[in-house]
């Protein structure tokens, strides 16, 4: 703001004389910041060049570059853009020679000065090659009406050019937005290589990247063993014969139910078991897919060998005691007998040690007191040599023969009454009790014995029995639906 002309005006004032000169004043001030620096590709991406610009200030400011074949000019052609066609610069511009003589990781740096600085400021670019190789993939819609290669070859100053290339023509290139190249799924060349070009100023030769696309092939399931023992190890591998890679597999199970579950997915084609169990029985398949397209095997049944678990028994009709079954003379008994194993059991039935059936359920149509013992069931898995038991014991009711036997008799030298019931036999031993005139009020009533066949009771002596009383005797049995009696009379 204070560039421009100033006057100076010196008068006489005795004279009334004056006289004037007037000078020109011109304000130097610098950019602001620092300059920027960038390298770009030039020639098709077979050069360099380097950028370095400051704008701003009075006058412009100097730039110049330094660093690798800098200080060599003469085949470093500089093109220059001055501010009012003076040699001023406020930017610059070089182009490195073509050819790959620009070592890997070059520096180079744009220094700029300015009249108003008392020090030169800077800006820094380098160049470096990308540390990887190219890398190239493809994908496809949803719908498989498109498919997408994708071409990257990341870092780098500058950034490489990518350019796609396939078969008969189909091709995409010279942009540096051509990294994806998209065909209709139909007009893909399934088995053709597509290659991917990758140019760097910094390398003389293009790098290529090529996918040969082919479609995953139906797999199909190998197993180490189709029917393992429960307890073993075995391998389950999914094969593909053809299919670009990368390729993802998918395990899945089919229940008895018909659900298909997912067990197992990744990038292996490979599962261990390591400890097979009955409930990896089923059928197994797997899918195959890569970014083309995706198939399905066939089903292969898994059948795990196991057994024969501890038996269960059941018996009907179920009747329990502490020491095991009972059952009521003449009647039917089945024995069932349920053993998990695959292949299924063979069950033999045994009574006291000695073999008496072979089959899952046996029936006795009408048991006897003499079939009273130990029914053993052994279970069989005939492919794996091994057998489990199980023994329950059985206890057979049957009641005594014919009816009770009643009785009385004096006692007491003739003053009072003894009543005699007895009912020997049966298994049980069936109880017994009296009944009648008397026998409800047992205050007075003295109970002389009751062992397992018979009961005894003495009536009160004093003339209180009536004459012609009625005694009678009850006896039941759990073989027996209704009990049974015996009567006396005294007079």
């Amino acid at each position: 703001m204070h560039t421009g002309d100033y006057t100076c005006l010196a008068q006489n004032t005795y004279l009334n004389t004056s006289s004037n000169n007037t000078i020109s004043l011109t304000v130097y001030y610098p950019p602001d910041g620092s300059p920027s620096c960038s390298v770009e590709p030039a020639l098709n991406h077979t050069s360099l060049r380097l950028l370095c610009s400051w704008p701003g200030g009075f006058p412009s400011p100097s730039l110049h570059w330094t660093g690798d074949l800098i200080q060599d000019q003469f085949n470093t052609p500089q093109q220059t853009s001055s501010a009012s066609n003076t040699t001023i610069l406020i930017s610059t511009a070089i182009s490195l020679p073509s050819g790959g003589p620009t070592s890997n990781n070059s520096l180079f740096t744009c220094v700029g000065s300015h009249p108003a600085l008392k020090q030169s400021t800077q800006c820094s670019t380098r160049t470096y090659i990308p540390p990887a190789e190219p890398l190239c993939f493809a994908y496809v819609t949803n719908d498989k009406q498109y498919l997408t290669m994708s071409c990257s070859w990341e870092g780098g100053a500058p950034k490489a050019l990518v350019w796609w290339e396939g078969p008969e023509g189909q091709s995409k290139g010279g942009e540096e937005t051509s990294n994806n190249f998209t065909l209709r799924y139909s007009t893909v060349r399934f088995g053709r290589p597509y290659s991917c070009h990758a140019r760097h100023p910094l390398l003389v030769q293009t790098k290529t990247c090529r996918l040969t696309l082919v479609p995953v092939n139906k797999p199909y399931i190998l197993m180490s063993d189709t029917s393992p023992v429960e307890g073993s190890s075995m391998w389950m591998r999914c094969n593909v014969e053809n299919g670009t890679e990368p390729i993802r597999y998918v395990w899945q199970r089919e229940t008895s139910s018909e659900d298909v579950t997912t067990f197992a997915q990744g990038n292996n084609s490979i599962i261990n078991v390591t400890n097979v169990n009955r409930n990896h029985t089923g059928w197994y398949l797997c899918v195959a897919s890569n970014n083309i397209n995706s198939q399905t095997s066939d089903r292969v049944w898994l059948d795990t060998i196991f057994g024969p678990d501890v038996p269960q028994i059941d018996v009907t009709p179920p009747r329990t005691v502490k020491q095991g079954y009972t059952a009521l003379e003449t009647e039917a008994v089945s024995l069932l007998c349920q053993a998990q194993s695959n292949p299924a059991s063979q069950y033999v039935w045994f009574y006291n040690n000695s073999q008496v059936y072979t089959g899952q359920k046996f029936t006795i149509t009408k048991i006897l007191r003499v079939d009273a013992g130990d029914y053993t069931c052994l279970a069989q898995n005939t492919y794996l040599n091994t057998r489990t038991k199980k023994t329950i014991s059985m206890t057979v009711y049957y009641p005594p023969d014919g009816s009770p036997s009643c009785s009385v008799e004096p006692a007491l030298n003739h003053t009072s009454l003894r009543l005699l019931c007895s009912w020997p036999g049966g298994f049980p031993s069936p109880s017994l009790h009296w009944t009648g005139d008397l026998i409800q009020d047992q205050s007075n009533i003295a109970q002389l014995t009751s062992s397992a066949s018979s009961t005894t009771i003495m009536l009160p002596s004093g003339g209180l029995t009536s004459n012609n009383s009625l005694f009678t005797c009850l006896g039941s049995h759990p073989a027996l639906k209704q009990s049974t009696q015996c009567s006396t009379r005294t007079c």
